[in-house]
């Protein structure tokens, strides 16, 4: 009896430890699109969730099977998984372009197939319609390296002897990834008020600890700008602000440890500075792998009342700085120094060419704001998931 009630006990205590996180099914309203392949005109199928074109991946074989992107799709038995085969023709099996008119609303329910893309296991959203499988065609895209062609902001054709191009991808936000902002770090409690911008190093990696217990999985700024991960699994964004000594000194070896990335944004003029890391510190961490640099102005000042000239010089001297003391990046991200911004200074942002601003508080809204939630001493971090 007491072997029983011990092992009863030992069951309880791994289902109350243990969490799940289930993606919710997504309601998808049906389309058909004119889509033009390689100078070729088709009608094509698709449903729309979240704002963006879902297609039935045996449509898009079929597309591509007399272009030099031709895929295959096979069912592996052994692996139980779902096999893109990528430069093999497609065998039809009868169903594609179809263009059958369905209700709409539907119900699109998360996917739950491993796939591959050859012999590699790849992370990409899909959802079940109808009994077939739908991924959206900017994932795919991005996957097959090919050329989308847009025409305000709707898709109107692929051209598969050019290559995906960064700079017209399209940001989809997505309620599965949750933005944390962290600043200073210190070895033991802070005083009380330092609470706000100052958390100890038990703290944070507690923290760390607590999300991926749960399940949260990591997820770089730049993969979450080209939707480089899965919408039917939950996610979490570590960003520092200011670039405090501390992010290299404490910091960095937790992010070592578990292996997590972090987007830091730093005042540009601040580096080299006393209470602030180095520059051979700063190549340090971004030769991590888990680590990239961007900017949070030169200076850390409230910019809405900044002149429009001015703002923009400073603008592009912050992404100078950072291009003359670290590696080129792909794609440049901004924070607002306070999180203070205005419809003037997100236009000019954007011109500039920075894909991502980085905000607190929503007072003017842009397709390429990010929500960050600042994290405190006393801040418990899975709350901000609830």
């Amino acid at each position: 009896m007491k072997n029983k009630i011990i092992a009863l006990l030992i069951i309880f205590l791994s289902l109350s430890t243990c969490s799940i996180i289930y993606a919710e099914p997504k309601i998808a309203t049906s389309e058909i699109l004119s889509l033009n392949v390689n100078d070729k005109q088709f009608s094509i199928a698709s449903y729309k969730i979240d704002e963006q074109s879902y297609f039935m991946l045996r449509d898009l074989a079929y597309l591509l099977n007399f272009t030099n992107k031709k895929i295959n799709i096979n069912w592996d038995k052994d692996k139980k998984a779902l096999k893109i085969i990528p430069n093999t023709i497609y065998n039809p099996a009868g169903i594609e372009m179809l263009n059958s008119k369905t209700k709409n609303p539907v119900k699109a329910n998360p996917s739950k197939l491993n796939i591959y893309y050859g012999e590699n296991k790849i992370d990409i959203t899909s959802y079940e319609i109808n009994g077939h499988n739908y991924f959206r065609l900017e994932d795919l895209a991005l996957l097959l390296d090919i050329l989308l062609v847009y025409e305000n902001n709707k898709v109107v054709g692929i051209d598969t002897n050019m290559p995906y191009d960064k700079e017209k991808h399209i940001f989809s936000p997505s309620d599965n990834v949750t933005i944390l902002l962290y600043h200073h770090f210190v070895n033991e409690v802070p005083s009380k008020d330092k609470y706000y911008t100052t958390v100890s190093k038990d703290k944070f990696e507690n923290d760390m600890k607590k999300l991926l217990k749960k399940g949260y999985q990591p997820l770089s700024l730049e993969n979450y700008y080209l939707n480089k991960y899965n919408k039917n699994k939950k996610y979490f964004v570590l960003t520092f602000d200011d670039g405090y000594l501390s992010n290299y000194e404490i910091a960095f070896d937790i992010i070592k440890k578990y292996n997590v990335y972090v987007d830091i944004f730093i005042n540009t003029d601040s580096i080299e500075r006393d209470n602030r890391f180095k520059l051979d510190q700063a190549k340090e961490m971004e030769n991590s792998g888990l680590v990239k640099i961007y900017s949070h102005y030169p200076l850390h000042i409230d910019v809405t009342n900044i002149e429009a000239a001015e703002y923009t010089n400073m603008l592009k001297k912050s992404i100078e700085t950072l291009e003359t003391v670290l590696d080129k990046k792909d794609f440049y991200f901004f924070a607002y120094p306070y999180g203070f911004y205005n419809k003037e200074k997100y236009d000019l942002t954007k011109e500039v060419g920075y894909k991502l601003q980085a905000i607190q508080t929503v007072t003017y809204k842009g397709n390429d704001l990010i929500i960050r939630h600042n994290v405190t001493q006393i801040t418990n971090v899975l709350s901000i998931f609830k």
